[in-house]
């Protein structure tokens, strides 16, 4: 009997040992890591009605009809939206119904190809813009003129995400590294560069320890005078970023939904091959759109065959709702700020109400007057009731 009980207690420990080995790497880099479990704390919905407190339609159109098609990402500047659109920084004024272009496409001085993504200096009331293929286009937030370029150090290309640091630099996320990315993982990489104001590198987090997708969504999210950075892998932490500091970090554990540590490699060495796999199964993936305040918590996943969700967790409960797939215009959260939360609706008006599937579009028609302008881009004021 005590040789049974000694070989399955050895089995056991075999097995604790095997298990743990597999588990993805800690964050210790992150001492104020916070895992949350989205589908234990939030509760699948349907009809939003009655979780919303207030919601309002904002159609980006100006006086002379010019619209803007879609929405990336936006900052608010005091009564302004400044809104990234298709490669393009613009700024809105709804009062005045007035778009402006921040530069222009092309290849002189504070122009460029596409920005890829933006962020602001509050302090000295500057828009940075992060161009391709590592650069920084800087101009005033005011007068839109072009202030200058700083080129970032390094032999890193195709950035994802900037966010202010501490003392006018920048954090510059990298998904993956710019060569051939091998499924040994071997040499290490940092995927959040600090730069300095004059674009050299001060120090790196975020050690990548599984495939980075990137390029469907933006990583970074603006919420008041905050920023989060959602990487393109469920298994590195979310960053909220305050000040110019990472203050804190969230993990999301889904649970067997969980999206499997190094599921892009499970085929072959080149986990591009992968990610149309990826996006069919079950699994979460490819958090964006994070906010975290005094009250609630937001943020968007994918899910099955593209399915994109969006979690709203309050003090005492929360909720979730699937968004349309993909290829048909996902409703989207594109900033943050006071309580609100601002989604892109880029097809408002072109369904019947009665095709509507969409639970938050269904709320936006139901509760707000029919827009006069379905060919623009609408932004989507909404406050949830406290949960």
């Amino acid at each position: 009997m005590i040789r049974i009980r000694l070989f399955w207690a050895f089995v056991i420990l075999l097995m604790i040992f095997v298990t743990g080995s597999c588990q993805k790497p800690s964050s210790a880099a992150y001492p104020n890591t916070t895992t949350c479990f989205p589908l234990e704390t939030t509760d699948e919905q349907a009809d939003l009605s009655a979780f919303i407190d207030s919601i309002q339609l904002i159609p980006l159109i100006d006086e002379n009809g010019q619209a803007l098609p879609d929405i990336d990402k936006i900052i608010l500047n005091q009564d302004t939206f400044l809104i990234l659109s298709r490669g393009a920084l613009y700024s809105f004024d709804p009062e005045r119904k007035q778009i402006k272009q921040f530069g222009a496409f092309g290849r002189g001085p504070g122009e460029y190809t596409s920005i890829v993504d933006f962020c602001v200096n509050r302090q000295s009331n500057c828009v940075d813009c992060l161009v391709f293929p590592h650069a920084v286009l800087q101009y005033d937030i005011n007068t839109h003129r072009f202030i200058k370029q700083i080129d970032l150090s390094g032999d890193y290309i195709n950035p994802a995400a900037i966010i202010p640091s501490a003392e006018d630099g920048y954090y510059v996320y990298y998904a993956n590294p710019a060569k051939y990315d091998k499924a040994s993982l071997e040499e290490p990489f940092y995927c959040v560069k600090r730069y300095d104001k004059q674009g050299g590198i001060v120090d790196e987090t975020m050690l990548r320890t599984d495939f980075h997708i990137a390029g469907l969504i933006k990583p970074s999210f603006c919420f008041d005078s905050n920023y989060s950075l959602s990487p393109g892998s469920v298994h590195s932490p979310s960053l909220i970023i305050r000040n110019g500091k990472i203050e804190e970090a969230y993990l999301f554990d889904f649970g067997s939904k969980t999206l499997p540590y190094r599921y892009a490699y499970k085929a072959d060495d080149d986990p591009w091959n992968s990610i149309a796999d990826i996006f069919k199964q079950d699994y979460y993936k490819l958090l964006s759109s994070f906010v975290k305040t005094e009250h609630f918590l937001f943020f968007s996943a994918f899910g099955a065959n593209s399915q994109f969700w969006n979690f709203y967790i309050g003090e005492k409960a929360g909720i979730r709702w699937q968004s349309v797939p993909i290829t048909s215009s996902p409703m989207k959260a594109v900033g943050a700020a006071d309580g609100f939360i601002y989604f892109c609706y880029d097809d408002c008006g072109l369904r019947p109400l009665e095709e509507e599937k969409d639970p938050l579009k269904l709320a936006a028609l139901m509760r707000s007057r029919v827009s006069e302008y379905p060919e623009a881009a609408h932004l989507l004021k909404v406050k949830f009731k406290a949960l």
